[in-house]
């Protein structure tokens, strides 16, 4: 009850599907693009939740992202990967072992998955399908991530500014993350087609551009 979800109402299953009935989360997206509002209330959303032990039923972190080392598969390189890609994999190496951890993480945070309430002060995180355990920081190193790759209201400038600033109070760990989810995305958007998804290669590729203006300050 503590995590800044919507809360269940009740369930319903019939003819193989299964549907949560949730209530209404108050406010509206938090992006794109982000705001400095959005930015801060997000991550406070955020660190309440890698307050909170994960349930025991929760998949962990290393068995939903496998291809967190993708900077070491990546195959076809373009110059500034292959002038980087050796930086880039060794601040992935050994993600699995600094991202393990027992607190609850969304695992999606992006700005059309948390609603914001400026006037009451405060976020609520939807869509909870990838939900897992790991490290409390995860869902902030995330938000790094999307305020550069989603887009600042301000500009690129404060997206970097802004991203900067969610990392700065954070562990290493959490900008080794930011390295490994952008190697995640660039090797994923090289695998073929997934049924019914047509534009996520694209996606994926376009998100692992956008964050070079950040990866280059991670990995300097």
């Amino acid at each position: 009850r503590a995590a800044p979800a919507p809360e269940l109402v009740g369930t319903a299953g019939a003819e193989g599907w299964f549907a949560l009935v949730m209530s209404v989360a108050p406010g509206t997206a938090a992006g794109p693009p982000w705001s400095d509002d959005g930015t801060r209330l997000v991550g406070e959303a955020c660190a309440v939740a890698g307050g909170l032990r994960a349930p025991d039923a929760l998949p962990r972190i290393g068995e939903l992202l496998t291809d967190l080392d993708g900077w070491d598969r990546l195959a076809g390189l373009d110059d500034w990967e292959r002038e980087h890609v050796a930086t880039l994999a060794g601040h992935a190496q050994g993600w699995r072992d600094w991202t393990a951890g027992k607190f609850l993480v969304h695992q999606d945070v992006r700005g059309d998955n948390a609603l914001v309430d400026v006037a009451a002060g405060r976020a609520t995180l939807v869509d909870w399908s990838f939900a897992c355990a790991g490290a409390s920081w995860l869902d902030r190193a995330r938000l790094a991530a999307d305020l550069v790759a989603a887009g600042h209201r301000d500009g690129p400038a404060a997206a970097l500014r802004a991203a900067g600033e969610v990392l700065s109070g954070l562990p290493e760990g959490a900008s080794r993350f930011v390295v490994a989810l952008a190697g995640m995305w660039r090797y994923r958007s090289t695998l073929p087609p997934l049924p019914g998804l047509p534009g996520l290669r694209d996606w994926q590729a376009a998100r692992a551009r956008a964050l070079r203006p950040l990866l280059a300050r991670l990995i300097r």
